[in-house]
């Protein structure tokens, strides 16, 4: 009896012990995964989008039974507006792209931007998701909605950073392109800063991932290297639905995701635009380089902005009017 009572004891702190390494580990590792979207507008903002929008939540179930929370902007002074549909990035949710909204208020576009499950509004567990086409089927089913709703056959689809490459993946997939005329993709994260002990990191993760895919860690984020304008990062650590949760199967994915993604690229035969900071600390511009050169359409177009961060829409004042400029005019033009 004694016998067993110090095996199972020593069996129980191997355990735990091996419980804090693992959320040690991930701690550390899931802090490159940290890949989110773009600064809420102020009040005089908002005022100007509900005097340029009808606006609209919506809800739709999606995998599993999850509840999908969406919003739509509806232009108020467009007969045919361009239907446009935003993905946002891990850990935040689609009511932080207001700016973006208002960048092409007036421009005639009807915009429809998610919440993915484990986000924003949206049921699921937070930063949760047990295969990656989960995402791909939600987004799907939205814009399925959008399609319906503005009478069109096809959407222009935009996604920034974990987003992007989910848009990536979607436009990737040739019976999923066929609902889209034009891509969008924003600090595409499929390149981190990896060294040799980030790269055996990332493989623990990966059988992490294979044995307990919802198991949950904060990201660790530093709100610091999203922007250099102060007051965006304040409003990110501000903002009551943005979280720091992620499954190990989802950061498994994200950091793993290169050469699939490349492999989707290659498949995509859209007008496309990507845009990154080159000073991204998080997910490195010379993924959008790779991914740029992987694309074979022949109408596309990349800007690699000098010093900005990696929410270049969410950049000091001057330098986010000159991205969405940019983005506006391109979108303009096709």
């Amino acid at each position: 009896m004694q016998m067993n009572q110090k095996f199972y004891g020593k069996k129980l702190m191997q355990f735990i012990f091996k419980r804090k390494i693992l959320k040690v580990t991930l701690t550390y590792l899931m802090i490159s995964v940290s890949l989110t979207g773009v600064l809420q507008a102020s009040d005089e903002s908002k005022s100007n989008l509900e005097n340029s929008y009808h606006i609209e939540d919506g809800k739709f179930t999606g995998v599993g039974n999850i509840s999908i929370h969406y919003r739509s902007y509806r232009s108020k002074n467009a007969s045919k507006p361009r239907v446009l549909v935003v993905q946002h990035g891990i850990g935040e949710h689609g009511g932080r792209y207001e700016n973006l909204l208002e960048a092409l208020a007036g421009k005639g576009y009807n915009v429809y931007l998610i919440d993915s499950r484990g986000h924003g509004k949206s049921e699921g567990d937070r930063g949760v998701i047990t295969d990656f086409n989960q995402f791909l089927t939600d987004l799907n089913q939205l814009i399925g909605i959008a399609k319906q709703k503005e009478g069109v056959s096809r959407v222009t689809l935009m996604g920034h950073s974990m987003g992007a490459l989910i848009a990536l993946f979607y436009a990737g997939d040739p019976s999923y392109q066929a609902n889209l005329d034009r891509l969008v993709l924003s600090s595409l994260p499929i390149e981190v800063k990896t060294n040799f002990i980030a790269k055996v990191k990332k493989a623990m993760l990966g059988l992490i991932a294979g044995t307990s895919p919802g198991f949950t860690i904060s990201t660790g984020l530093d709100a610091a290297t999203l922007s250099r304008d102060e007051k965006a990062v304040a409003a990110y650590k501000n903002d009551p639905l943005v979280h720091d949760k992620a499954g190990a199967y989802l950061g498994d994915f994200i950091l793993n995701s290169k050469e699939k993604a490349l492999e989707k690229a290659s498949k995509i035969n859209l007008p496309v635009y990507l845009f990154h900071g080159k000073e991204d600390a998080i997910a490195l511009s010379v993924g959008t380089e790779e991914a740029f050169a992987a694309i074979p359409s022949k109408d596309k177009t990349m800007k690699i902005y000098e010093g900005l961060f990696h929410e270049t829409m969410n950049e000091l004042p001057q330098d986010r009017a000159q991205v969405l400029k940019d983005l506006v005019a391109w979108l303009a033009s096709h």
